[in-house]
């Protein structure tokens, strides 16, 4: 009996300080995710890298309006990895996932994130509104800083740890 007081006494505990939290989904990075760095139009420079990209992030339903429903990505903790499995970036931030089901079958979504690379300044990344991802809640979108000479961009594939893959 006093086990359990103590186990459920630390649940209550727990939640209150958010370390779990209800609603939450953890979310893994799956095969095919990748992190991409370098020269784009117009400086052409000859600096590129491409790397996995491997982690996990929770994804909680923020709102939801007619067809579009809004959920919160936070808890991001990615790592961009060489083919040795050695650790080239630490990313750690959060953001927000729009998915519009427009109906038969056709579905729009947007994924906007906030991020720091190796603890340095936030870095603004976007997908704009993109055709596809009728797998929800799978993810599959690429996002990018977007800006000239150099950019960052990374291929999210991810599925809910407790789904299957």
């Amino acid at each position: 009996m006093k086990v359990l007081r103590i186990l459920i006494l630390t649940a209550i505990v727990m939640l209150f300080y958010g370390v779990v939290e209800a609603g939450v989904t953890t979310y893994e990075l799956l095969p095919g995710s990748s992190f991409e760095e370098g020269c784009v139009s117009p400086c052409m420079c000859p600096v590129a890298m491409h790397d996995d990209l491997v982690g996990t992030f929770a994804l909680a339903k923020k709102r939801k309006s007619g067809q579009d429903t809004f959920y919160q990505i936070k808890d991001i903790f990615w790592k961009a990895v060489d083919p040795y499995g050695e650790t080239v970036h630490a990313i750690t931030g959060a953001g927000i996932y729009h998915y519009q089901n427009v109906g038969n079958h056709n579905v729009k979504h947007q994924l906007t994130l906030d991020v720091k690379i190796d603890g340095g300044k936030p870095i603004h990344l976007d997908s704009g509104y993109t055709l596809g991802c009728s797998e929800f809640p799978a993810v599959a979108v690429s996002v990018r800083r977007g800006t000239q000479c150099f950019d960052i961009w990374m291929d999210i594939i991810a599925a809910s740890i407790n789904q299957p893959k």
